[in-house]
């Protein structure tokens, strides 16, 4: 814009003096103190326009000689920025490929340019990541220290890096240190979050445990079958504490009936059962079965069942029996009503539900479990027969194992 403006000036200047000369065509006096010059103007014009040229010439050379030494700062500065692009850009390469002493290589060259700015933090997790994974903690250590000198929000991958290698040395409290602060820092660090989680599962901190979960929950940064194992666990540690019927309902308060029917359906009869409330442990089982089949609930059922109630013994053993109408096939469904129809001494329905088991999965257990409803039931030659299987085919097994 400025440029334009001159050009307009020189051109009024000149139409204006092109004008004057039309009128006046005499000549120009110049007086300098005591002394008169006198010229043509034509002549005066040209020479002022080339006095103007040779100033501005000389001006111009000045000014382009005097910003050398700059000019060759701000290149070399440019081309230091340029190498240290290229150096950065070559160890993220290097270390997605897994090269990690090439990864070191490449930020070494990087720290040695004093013009690395901004770059340096980025290049410090790579060289402190890539050592790491090379098994250097001589250097890891040693880029984690200069990375500590940055400012706070660039040491969110160094605290979680120095936490998840607390976590594999066992120091759980180096590692909540580190967590803590890279929360601080980030509070929606969901790296973070998943790393307390495997803290609070190894010092088995139930209620950090759920609090986890809840977060990556919420979040959706955590499978059903991840946050239903995390979850089992916490349950685990927390059952191990309750010694009666209400605390346990207090303690499962936060979970849905599909997880207290599910992944924790055992868990919870174990406890039930351990505490004495059988009653309670036959109501939950027979409701977790339901939901979700489960041979091991099915066994606790066959464990408890001789200590309950007459009436509650023959309720079970008929739900067992109606159960088998529409599952016939079900094995670890037939083992339980044979052993609860043992216990009642109903020999028939014990042999026939082992009996029909055998035909689906023929086993030493089963003719052993079928020679003891003989022997119990005086048919001491049919016990023998069936002993006598199960030698034959556990002779057999070892064979073939040899």
């Amino acid at each position: 814009m400025r440029a334009l403006v001159w050009i307009i000036l020189l051109f009024a200047a000149a139409v204006g003096l092109a004008v004057l000369s039309q009128h006046y065509q005499g000549t120009a006096h110049i007086i300098l103190a005591n002394t008169q010059y006198s010229m043509n103007l034509n002549t005066l014009i040209i020479g002022l326009l080339l006095l103007w040229l040779v100033l501005h010439i000389l001006i111009k050379t000045a000014k382009t000689i005097a910003g050398l030494p700059g000019g060759f700062r701000r290149w070399g500065r440019k081309n230091r920025l340029r190498q240290a692009d290229q150096a950065l850009n070559d160890a993220g390469m290097a270390f997605f490929s897994g090269q990690y002493a090439q990864t070191e290589t490449h930020i070494l060259k990087l720290l040695n340019n004093k013009d690395a700015g901004e770059k340096l933090p980025l290049a410090l997790v790579l060289a402190s990541y890539a050592a790491n994974a090379a098994g250097d903690t001589v250097s890891r250590d040693k880029f984690l220290t200069k990375l500590e000198k940055q400012p706070e929000k660039y040491r969110l991958p160094s605290r979680l890096l120095m936490a998840e290698n607390a976590l594999s040395k066992g120091d759980y409290a180096t590692a909540r240190t580190n967590i803590l602060a890279a929360l601080k820092i980030a509070p929606d660090s969901l790296p973070a979050v998943r790393l307390d989680l495997r803290r609070t599962l190894a010092e088995k901190d139930h209620e950090g445990t759920l609090k986890n979960i809840a977060i990556l929950q919420k979040k959706k940064a955590i499978s059903q079958e991840e946050a239903a194992l995390g979850k089992q666990s916490a349950v685990q540690i927390m059952l191990k504490n309750i010694n009666n019927i209400k605390d346990l309902k207090r303690c499962l308060k936060p979970f849905s009936d599909n997880e207290k029917h599910g992944i924790l359906a055992l868990d919870i009869a174990q406890s039930l059962r351990s505490m004495g409330q059988l009653k309670e442990a036959v109501k939950h089982i027979r409701t977790a079965y339901k939901h979700q089949p489960n041979p091991e609930l099915l066994h606790i059922l066959s464990e408890v069942f001789p200590y309950l109630p007459d009436a509650d013994r023959k309720k079970l053993l008929e739900d067992a029996e109606r159960r088998l109408t529409d599952d016939k096939n079900n094995i670890d469904l037939l083992n339980m009503a044979a052993k609860m129809a043992e216990n009642e001494h109903i020999w028939g329905k014990a042999q026939h539900w082992l009996e029909q088991a055998i035909v689906i999965n023929d086993t030493p257990t089963l003719h052993l479990a079928l020679a003891k409803v003989f022997a119990d039931s005086g048919r001491a030659d049919m016990a023998e027969q069936q002993r006598a299987i199960a030698l034959q085919q556990l002779t057999a097994e070892n064979a073939d194992n040899e």
